[in-house]
């Protein structure tokens, strides 16, 4: 890493289920501080404590990168419902939250589109600004009057 960056790491809450025995690998999120920016990415995960802790150990992200898709009530330890990403953002006291993890593959029974939906609902009025970029648009960090247009609609 170059000078003047520092990269953190925590625990998440996932399942370590792959290979033939279960329980051999960790899952992490990553905290990375740069000179003029901070970038908090969740990895896969349900939501717990967690979030409130990163807060107070690390400070408020620039960033949140959270996962937000490929949910089901009976996965939420592992994966976060689109409520808890809007809380988890909060918790983190993040300025901007940039969701990952939806609009692929189809791995849980809800429409791909749902993530998106369901986050931009629960984003209003928060005090954090939500991105969602189209897959492949560029997100510009440092440009907080970039516009981001609901996409999905158009696509079904």
């Amino acid at each position: 890493m170059q000078p003047g960056f520092t990269l953190f790491t925590a625990s998440t809450h996932h399942d370590s289920g792959r290979g033939f025995t279960r329980g051999q690998s960790l899952w992490l999120s990553f905290y990375l501080r740069a000179p003029h920016m901070s970038v908090y990415y969740s990895g896969d995960g349900g939501y717990d404590e967690r979030f409130r802790k990163i807060f107070e150990q690390y400070g408020a992200p620039d960033w949140a990168i959270m996962e937000c898709g490929q949910y089901n009530e009976a996965w939420r330890s592992v994966h976060e419902l689109p409520e808890e990403v809007a809380k988890a953002t909060e918790e983190l006291q993040a300025r901007n939250l940039l969701t990952v993890h939806h609009s692929k593959f189809t791995l849980a029974q809800h429409p791909w589109y749902e993530p998106l939906e369901k986050i931009t609902a629960y984003s209003e009025n928060k005090p954090y600004r939500l991105a969602t970029p189209m897959i492949g648009e560029t997100v510009r960090l440092n440009d907080n009057s970039q516009q981001f247009a609901q996409w999905w609609k158009n696509i079904r």
